[in-house]
């Protein structure tokens, strides 16, 4: 984890679900910088991408709290 991520105490989250992709973005809300993203196929299969981003994310941020994270889909 990079020392950025550890300064940050809240984050948005924008998630996009497709047709064929699923696309996931991580924003500080203080300055708007983007923290991470990244973008795969689901291959039909959205919801469980989704998820696996939602893990990753997770684990990246360890230390924010769930209520400081707001998600839009």
């Amino acid at each position: 984890m990079s020392d950025i991520n550890q300064r940050v105490d809240s984050l948005i989250i924008g998630i996009d679900v497709g047709s064929t992709t699923v696309k996931a973005t991580v924003v500080n809300p203080i300055n708007k910088e983007i923290l991470w993203s990244d973008y795969q196929r689901h291959n039909t299969k959205q919801a469980e991408k989704v998820l696996e981003f939602l893990i990753f994310i997770g684990n990246e941020f360890p230390h924010i709290k769930q209520e400081n994270i707001r998600v839009f889909i």
